[in-house]
């Protein structure tokens, strides 16, 4: 929690624009916002023993949670894309980071997010569950609900590895690709490019370093039952 507020407290930096105060709040507020979905099911586990949540429950906490996760990553690819205007195109950067311009990046990510997430969790809300309905998990995870299914499970598994591949291992590639072009740019622009960017990669690099550090763990310190 203190370091989400400390991001948000950094984006006052005065080298900062007001698209990245807008770009960085949005970041803090997806990470607050997420255990907002699963940390009072957690508490009420961890205080009176209550484990259970119904399976229409479960589907929505689900949706939420990774909906919402998405924009992690999706919010990484529009700071590089506002790093990449700024350092490589200085001169028409306020041009195009306008917003009506801007939509034409950011409508057609949050339409990705909302077609992968809703069809596997729908998925998942039609399988038929007739061997245990405990999962070793504290919110409702996607794969951990699929395990639990008696049925053949194939297409479950495949659409949740393309909504892995075409949401946080595009947007991945995305932001490496876009860095290598910064950086090319900055080293043949000489020391007045290194010193004009010093200040700025690092507003994309930190973030990027913690959501791909963190996006590795996930609690699973309690059960849930069905």
């Amino acid at each position: 929690m203190l370091n989400e507020f400390g991001r948000l407290v950094s984006t006052s930096n005065r080298t900062a624009n007001r698209i990245q105060h807008i770009l960085m709040a949005s970041m803090a507020c997806v990470d607050l916002s997420v255990p907002l979905f699963f940390v009072p099911n957690m508490l009420l586990s961890f205080l009176f023993d209550w484990r259970g949540i119904s399976l229409i429950g479960c589907l929505v906490q689900m949706h939420f949670i990774h909906f919402v996760g998405t924009f992690h990553s999706t919010l990484l690819v529009w700071m590089a894309l506002d790093r990449y205007f700024a350092i490589c195109t200085p001169l028409y950067y306020h041009e195009r980071m306008v917003l009506p311009r801007f939509l034409k990046f950011i409508i057609p990510l949050v339409v990705r997010n909302i077609l992968l997430i809703t069809p596997f969790v729908g998925l998942a809300g039609s399988l038929s569950f007739c061997v245990s309905n405990m999962m070793n998990h504290c919110f409702c995870e996607h794969m951990a609900l699929v395990e639990l299914a008696c049925g053949s499970t194939a297409v479950n598994s495949l659409v949740g590895l393309l909504g892995m591949f075409l949401i946080p291992v595009a947007d991945f590639i995305f932001i490496s690709s876009s860095y290598v072009v910064i950086f090319t740019s900055v080293l043949r622009s000489g020391w007045s490019g290194i010193k004009r960017c010093q200040a700025t990669l690092g507003i994309v690099i930190e973030p990027s370093a913690y959501y791909w550090t963190a996006s590795s763990k996930h609690p699973t310190s309690s059960n849930l039952q069905l």
